[in-house]
Formats: C-alpha cells, structure tokens, sequence
C-alpha cells in the first residue's frame, strides 16, 4: 500500500484473516506517492510519484524499506502515475499535462535503465490520461 504523506507500507494477512502492518518505508523526497507495483523478477515494489520524475523501489520481504531510486527526469515528464510490472520490465504511466505529453516510460528492473519512452498522443492521450493494465 502507498501513503501520500510518508511512501508504501508492507501489509500482510494473518492466520485469522486480519490485515496486519508488516513495514514501513519512508520515501525521502516525495510529494504524492500514490502507485505500487510488485515486480515478478526481483520479487520488489516499485512506487511512483505524480510530482516526481522516478522510480523508487520498495523491499517488500525482508525489512530494508527503500533499496533505492531511478531517476527519469532525462525524458521530461513531470512525474508518474500508474504503473505496471510485467517479467523484467515495469511500465510508468506520465499523465502529461499542458506543456508534456502523456507517456509511457518503460524501465528494465535488472540494469534499473529506461529501455522506451513511448508518447501517446498517437492514440488520442492528453493531460487526463491516468489507470492502466498489463496484458500478456
């Protein structure tokens, strides 16, 4: 789960059913992380930030919190929405505003590179564009 106010939180379900708190991650820097995603491949989070340019990957098991951050400012989105993980790569969703596009940033989870960064103004996509899936 993400918290606006702090970064993601582990939750985990006990013998009974109950939702329990499993850990807390701090994101230092963010403004808005409101987006997880679970990447198959390294088994960590990945979390986004609609005011931020990047990619912070979460632990999601073994207690260290933030692994660290990829920077995407180099493409020139203003910051990240939706995202999805599907095998070794993790797909961000930018919005795009009134001087940005909307696009896709393709990032692979392994050298922590972007690998594409698709505009989607092709397909009719403006500054409202936000919600996305993976499909295979």
């Amino acid at each position: 789960m993400t918290d606006a106010s702090f970064g993601a939180v582990v939750l985990g379900v006990d013998g009974a059913g109950e939702v329990e708190d499993k850990e807390k991650a701090v994101v230092e820097g963010q403004t808005a992380t409101c987006w997880a995603a679970i990447s198959p491949a390294t088994g960590t989070r990945f979390v986004t930030d609609v005011a931020r340019n990047r990619l912070v990957e979460v632990a999601v098991r073994n207690g260290v919190g933030v692994l660290g951050e990829i920077d995407l400012s180099a493409n020139g989105d203003k910051g990240l929405i939706d995202l999805a993980a599907g095998g070794e790569l993790v797909y961000a969703l930018s919005p795009g505003d009134n001087e940005t596009e909307a696009a896709v940033t393709v990032v692979n989870v392994w050298t922590r590179k972007m690998v594409q960064h698709a505009k989607l103004s092709g397909v009719g996509a403006n500054g409202n564009a936000m919600g996305m899936a993976l499909v295979f």
